[in-house]
């Protein structure tokens, strides 16, 4: 499993907990982690950009993908489109059907938004992210369906 999404957003405290079963404080991770439980492996990708590459490699061999996201930190959706945009892209995440879950974390906040409207955000960013990208594109590079939420 991969787990990845902006930086805060719960990610290293998600596996640490997976690991032990217990909350624990974390600092914001640089490098990725990779924890192995009974059967499963879990696969923390920071959220910082200069990983995303890593993190779209990562995804081509995933069997399911997290998208983590502070529901509250509203400035981080936006990088939170992008991360989804392209995964939703990659041609092998795609051949491979590999499901995405998107998990809207710290909903217990004050001020938190709902899943609903995070799910709605996100599908705005994703189809405005489209549009710039289809501008940028030649109309070969462009796969019709792709992009589909």
């Amino acid at each position: 499993m991969l787990i990845c999404g902006p930086n805060g957003a719960g990610k290293t405290v998600l596996v640490n907990y997976l690991a032990t079963g217990e909350f624990r404080d974390t600092v914001s991770s640089f490098d990725d982690t990779l924890v192995s439980i009974k059967e499963s492996t879990y696969w923390e990708i920071p959220g910082h950009f200069h990983l995303r590459s890593k993190l779209i490699k990562a995804a081509e061999g995933a069997k399911v993908i997290v998208l983590l996201l502070d529901s509250k930190d509203r400035e981080k959706f936006t990088e939170a489109g992008w991360i989804l945009f392209d995964l939703l892209n990659n041609n092998t995440v795609n051949e491979n059907q590999t499901p995405i879950i998107i998990a809207c974390n710290k909903q217990d906040l004050q001020f938190a938004k709902k899943s609903t409207v995070i799910e709605l955000e996100l599908e705005k960013q994703v189809e405005e992210f489209k549009k710039v990208r289809l501008q940028e594109w030649d109309d070969d590079d462009y796969q019709e369906g792709v992009l589909e939420l």
